[in-house]
C-alpha cells in the first residue's frame, strides 16, 4: 500500500480567498432535475435566460437572515 504525504491536510484552501471550494451561490433556487433533463436533451448547456425559467425563488438576506421570495 502506498504511503500517504499528510504534510500539507491542514493547509488545504489557504490559497482560496474565502475558504470556498465552489463559487458563491446566486441565492435562487431552481427545479434542477428539470432543468438537467432539458440540458440532457437539447446536448448543451442552458443559457441563463432559458434557466430562468425553472427559478423557484429568490433568497434575499435581510438583517443577517435569509428570506425566501417570489
Amino acid at each position: 500500500m502506498k504511503e500517504v504525504n499528510n504534510d500539507k491536510f491542514d493547509d488545504f484552501g489557504t490559497d482560496m480567498i474565502d475558504g470556498r471550494l465552489t463559487e458563491e451561490s446566486d441565492k435562487k433556487i431552481y427545479r434542477l432535475h428539470e432543468a438537467i433533463r432539458l440540458t440532457e436533451e437539447l446536448g448543451r448547456p442552458l443559457t441563463a435566460e432559458e434557466l430562468k425559467n425553472f427559478e423557484v425563488y429568490d433568497v434575499v438576506a435581510e438583517d443577517n437572515n435569509y428570506v425566501i421570495s417570489k
